[in-house]
């Protein structure tokens, strides 16, 4: 082995000691590039050395130094080796310098860090590692409960790309919904409702006493979609209405709704449902007409938000009605959708947002999938949109969770706990994202601790708070 490098100290291999401990972890595949490094071009850097309580400890090299150390296991002679000491007034200052000048090969991970500077006061602000800054949030578990509170504070649900409903906080708010008298279900005869009984069980892992998570809208879902994509004030169109649920909530956020269905029953519903709104001036409207006219309706209107869910294929069938999607076989349903998204996203201003909450829906006959989702995000993308965000929605397993292991077996059919939330932008999304804003949301029959504990944005634009006193 080669020294290309000169100082004026030099130590045995024997007589330098690691300091790392199990900081960073180095596969064999680090060791073998260390170790061609220095038959390649020698050993043409120092180690740093902190000189301690008799022991000449590396803060600088512990690769190179365990690349050496198997050398000389194998039988290769190591010659001194060049060494520049430091001086530390104590183990808390050698840590932090050797934070800072640590090398390339190896991984850290955050417990590897945690072990490394244990009980020790170690500042992590301007340390950089080829990966970035160190985080440490993760190993303390209240800081990690702290951060996940800020983000809610900020965004009623935490922005992560997915959302689960299964967590008590959802639940929670969802109760709180619904106890202000939302009965989405409302315009749906008894035949529809037993059938989407028998979808719950089929699909989306209901039972008998439940309805189809297809079917009744998340208010939580709606709320989180407008706080994230839609602005204060703004308005919201939705080319496929079905229940209440979106009209409702857009209300309480003081956002203009307008909802096309095309079931007058359904329609009939809602409006008796309105109610719940009080009569404030952002009540919910809900045209009785085929989406795909919706422009003989909107002229020149123009909305900041587009925001969805269409029937899945013909997984529910809606009504007998001529253009309800429903009803039709898949090329035919695709066609129209595509013409509905396409009237949709031209009412749709420049720089906004647009979601769809879409599922993958199977072919009844052949069980394969029809690719509900990619097709989805063609046609806003062929509408002029730009695909921006996908999150996934989990559900709560309900029947599935006795239903799936059967259905595996059976079918190779895996249990679908999930839907596809899709987000486009028209225009510039940065632009987009610069004029939405946080609300807070009171809702009526509560104190405002209680919602705030939910939801506690600290916007100046929020709703106001008598509506709800």
């Amino acid at each position: 082995m080669r020294i290309t490098c000169d100082t004026k100290d030099t130590l045995p291999l024997s007589a330098i000691t690691e300091f790392q401990g199990g900081l960073k972890k180095r596969t064999d595949d680090d060791i073998k590039k260390i170790e061609k490094s220095i038959h390649d071009y020698g050993f043409a850097t120092p180690f740093f050395v902190w000189k301690h309580e008799g022991k000449n400890k590396v803060l600088d090299g512990h690769g190179r130094l365990q690349t050496l150390k198997r050398m000389a296991a194998k039988g290769e002679e190591i010659p001194a080796i060049p060494v520049v000491y430091i001086d530390c007034p104590n183990e808390q200052a050698a840590k932090n310098l050797l934070l800072r000048i640590c090398s390339t090969y190896g991984e850290m991970t955050a417990e590897s860090v945690r072990d490394f500077i244990k009980e020790l006061d170690i500042a992590f602000d301007d340390i950089r590692l080829p990966c970035g800054t160190i985080d440490l949030t993760p190993l303390d578990k209240k800081k990690m409960d702290d951060t996940k509170k800020t983000l809610r504070q900020q965004f009623l649900v935490p922005p992560f790309s997915v959302l689960d409903t299964r967590q008590g906080y959802w639940q929670d708010r969802k109760k709180q919904w619904k106890s202000i008298g939302i009965k989405s279900e409302e315009g749906r005869d008894n035949k529809m409702l037993k059938h989407l009984k028998e979808n719950a069980c089929k699909v989306n892992g209901g039972t008998e006493n439940t309805l189809s998570e297809v079917s009744i809208f998340d208010p939580v879902l709606c709320e989180t979609m407008y706080t994230w994509f839609c602005m204060p004030h703004g308005s919201v169109l939705d080319p496929f209405a079905g229940g209440s649920v979106r009209g409702i909530v857009a209300s309480y956020k003081h956002m203009k709704y307008k909802g096309f269905d095309i079931r007058p029953e359904q329609v009939e519903a809602n409006e008796k449902q309105k109610q719940i709104c009080d009569g404030n001036e952002y009540a919910p409207q809900w045209i009785c007409k085929d989406s795909l006219k919706m422009s003989e309706v909107l002229g020149s209107d123009m909305y900041d938000f587009v925001f969805s869910c269409p029937p899945y294929a013909d997984l529910e069938k809606y009504s007998d009605i001529d253009g309800d999607i429903s009803n039709m076989d898949y090329p035919q349903f695709l066609e129209t959708y595509r013409a509905i998204i396409k009237a949709a996203v031209s009412h749709l201003k420049d720089n906004r947002f647009a979601v769809f909450v879409v599922g993958e829906v199977r072919n009844k006959k052949t069980g394969e999938y029809y690719n509900f989702v990619p097709d989805t995000i063609k046609a806003f993308e062929d509408a002029g949109l730009k695909y921006y965000n996908e999150i996934i929605l989990l559900n709560v397993a309900g029947g599935k969770a006795y239903t799936a292991g059967h259905d595996a077996k059976k079918s190779r059919k895996i249990a679908k706990v999930h839907q596809n939330i899709l987000a486009f932008v028209k225009g510039d999304a940065d632009e987009a994202a610069k004029i939405h804003e946080q609300v807070l949301v009171f809702l009526k029959g509560s104190s405002r601790e209680a919602n705030a504990d939910l939801g506690e944005f600290r916007a100046d634009n929020c709703i106001l708070p008598e509506m709800f006193e």
